[in-house]
């Protein structure tokens, strides 16, 4: 959701005339670029040592990857709060790394909303996801939202979080504010 979020909020920002060029200065005012690179190079060695690792080494190793993720995450948007967007966006992956930490690295997803979404079998999921269950903590900030799978072609599909949400409405502020930026008024006395 947060792909297709991105990409509307450019393309209104777009129809709104404003500058694609306004995404590259948002990097002169990003403080501690490092941390977001950190989440880039967690899906990599993920995606990379699954199927290579023993299942009994890479289970809680990538349990630690996902935590180590979501902790650079809120870091960096943390110290960029003076960005607007920022706000929600932190709000966003506050709330999902809330029950990542509180389930071992791993995020709870119901199995409803799976079957709902029109998933593929759980079980792919489990690498960062643990079934919903009394045993899970803070399901209520799980992935428990059901987007079916069918529109993935407008890059949504799967199941959410509220963290998701937030995330995605943050994304959207930060690209519009980013390319469309209020101009400010001069006032009077300071023309004359």
């Amino acid at each position: 959701m947060a792909e297709a979020a991105a990409i509307l909020s450019f393309i209104i920002a777009l129809f709104r005339r404003g500058r694609p060029a306004g995404l590259a200065d948002l990097f002169d005012n990003v403080r501690h670029f490092w941390l977001v690179l950190v989440p880039f190079v967690m899906v990599i060695v993920m995606s990379v040592g699954n199927g290579r690792v023993s299942p009994a080494v890479w289970l809680p190793l990538s349990a630690w990857l996902h935590v180590i993720y979501s902790v650079a995450l809120v870091a960096f948007f943390a110290v960029n709060l003076n960005i607007r967007g920022m706000w929600s966006l932190l709000l966003g992956q506050g709330l999902n790394m809330l029950p990542i930490l509180a389930n071992g690295g791993k995020m709870p997803i119901s199995v409803w909303a799976g079957r709902v979404a029109g998933m593929p079998e759980l079980p792919s999921m489990m690498l960062r996801h643990v079934a919903m269950s009394s045993s899970s903590r803070f399901n209520w900030l799980g992935d428990f939202i059901p987007i079916p799978v069918k529109l993935k072609f407008l890059l949504i599909g799967g199941v959410l979080s509220p963290g998701d949400v937030f995330i995605a409405i943050g994304l959207f502020v930060l690209i519009q504010c980013a390319m469309c930026p209020v101009k400010k008024k001069v006032s009077g006395a300071q023309n004359a």
